[in-house]
């Protein structure tokens, strides 16, 4: 556009007229107009001007073309990302089908199971029902109704061949029964300590979560350091967390892993606790009140 405005202002200057346009006296001129040297700038002006218009189109075109095939890309990508969107959405759906089938253990929140409290100090905690899902919905595996618990050693000692002390308020069955605090805990005999909760199916294992007492009453038999340990069902243990500092896990605290980890079987390890506070009236070692497992179905 400049270069057609500089040409124009040349052709129409006075002595440019003139010289060019009104030619030599006597010269002969084309259509008694122009002077032949006239003309021919004229015409090769014309053609500079066509030539420059010409490049601008090309230019247009590529720019054209560029931008037409960035909006191709930037169409590609976001169609794939929408695709992305639903199988994520589709999959989503199929684990909360799948989750949907699940069968949990009948707990009834309003029926609080037995505990003699009398036995216990003031203001001692009731049990209290454990939730059948975690913060993000997913289910605790350890209340479907097939989960089984087992563990290294209960307090008291049990004779060979018997599982758990009849009327105890620490039972290994109490590990995945539904209900926190003290009351409806397991205690081990000594230490180190495992849980182990076998699924009976193969899980997406995301986390756990345990505490000693779920509303802290005595802040004693803690668990400090552990392992969490899957096993798909070969049984070989993987670890997949571990817990190496030293503050005690009071109340029920969540803990979860990098990554979801296929598994039929969770084991805890517990390695190191705090103390019990009445050492020769009631021994023992670590206490869990409840093994959470948070999960959905393997795919």
């Amino acid at each position: 556009m400049a270069i057609s405005l500089f040409g124009w202002a040349i052709v129409f200057r006075a002595d440019f007229r003139k010289d060019v346009l009104e030619g030599k006296q006597g010269e002969a001129k084309l259509f008694g107009i122009i002077s032949v040297r006239g003309a021919t700038i004229l015409v090769l002006f014309a053609f500079f001007l066509a030539g420059i218009f010409k490049i601008s189109d090309v230019v247009n075109d590529q720019d054209r073309r560029a931008l037409e095939s960035e909006l191709a890309g930037t169409k590609s990508l976001l169609e794939s990302k929408i695709a992305e969107i639903a199988a994520d959405q589709n999959s989503i759906a199929d684990l909360r089908k799948q989750a949907n089938r699940l069968v949990f253990r009948p707990i009834d929140e309003a029926d609080i199971p037995y505990c003699d409290l009398s036995t216990e100090p003031a203001g001692a905690p009731a049990p209290k029902a454990v939730p059948r899902h975690d913060a993000n919905g997913r289910p605790n595996l350890a209340l479907l109704a097939e989960a089984e618990a087992s563990t290294s050693s209960i307090i008291p000692t049990m004779p060979p061949g018997e599982k758990e002390p009849v009327g105890s308020r620490h039972r290994v069955s109490y590990v995945n029964d539904g209900w926190y605090n003290n009351c409806r805990s397991w205690v081990a005999a000594t230490m180190p300590a495992w849980i182990i909760i076998d699924l009976h199916n193969s899980y997406d294992v995301t986390g756990i979560a345990f505490g000693s007492e779920h509303d802290v009453f005595y802040g004693d038999r803690a668990a400090k350091q552990f392992d969490v340990l899957v096993d798909v069902g070969s049984g070989d243990w993987t670890l997949v967390y571990q817990k190496t500092t030293s503050d005690p896990v009071q109340t029920t605290t969540v803990f979860t892993f990098s990554h979801p980890v296929s598994a039929r079987r969770v084991k805890l390890l517990i390695k190191e606790s705090t103390p019990p506070i009445y050492p020769k009236t009631s021994p023992g070692a670590v206490r869990v009140d409840e093994l959470e497992i948070f999960g959905v179905p393997g795919r």
